[in-house]
């Protein structure tokens, strides 16, 4: 079963790497779709077998997840006040935008400019970080 998860893992990035040179809209939902499934199936398989946790993985785990925490963090609408505090150039873009648009208050905006981008790449972090758990789960469970 790992060599077929492991060749699992292979075809899904090589897929996703060649769908229009996995910047198409369709590599980011492929990609992420893949390694949920990948990642639910070694879920699956890991809960029929408990084995103790491996200290420096979490530790790699959480580093490589910290990103994604920012990331995420970046998509959360807060007032124009904190945006002025945290991003003054964003606050100003935002400020030109509802001057424009004729708003008589300023609205709760998130960080990022384009949060449809960030929401994709946040996906993408995140199948990322999982197939990286994956394929260490499938490399140590070889050595021992």
């Amino acid at each position: 079963m790992e060599l077929a998860l492991s060749a699992a893992i292979v075809l899904l990035l090589g897929a996703t790497a060649f769908a229009q040179g996995g910047v198409s809209l369709a590599a980011g939902p492929l990609f992420s779709a893949g390694a949920a499934f990948l990642a639910l199936v070694q879920a699956v398989r890991a809960a029929r077998r408990p084995r103790p946790l491996d200290r420096a993985l979490l530790l790699v785990a959480g580093l490589a997840a910290a990103p994604l925490l920012v990331g995420a963090l970046e998509l959360v609408p807060i007032s124009r006040a904190t945006v002025r505090a945290l991003a003054p150039a964003t606050a100003e873009i935002y400020d030109r935008e509802d001057r424009a648009a004729g708003a008589s208050e300023a609205r709760a905006r998130p960080l990022s400019l384009e949060p449809g981008t960030s929401r994709r790449a946040l996906l993408r972090g995140a199948a990322l970080v999982s197939l990286f758990l994956l394929a260490a789960g499938l490399s140590s469970r070889e050595r021992n």
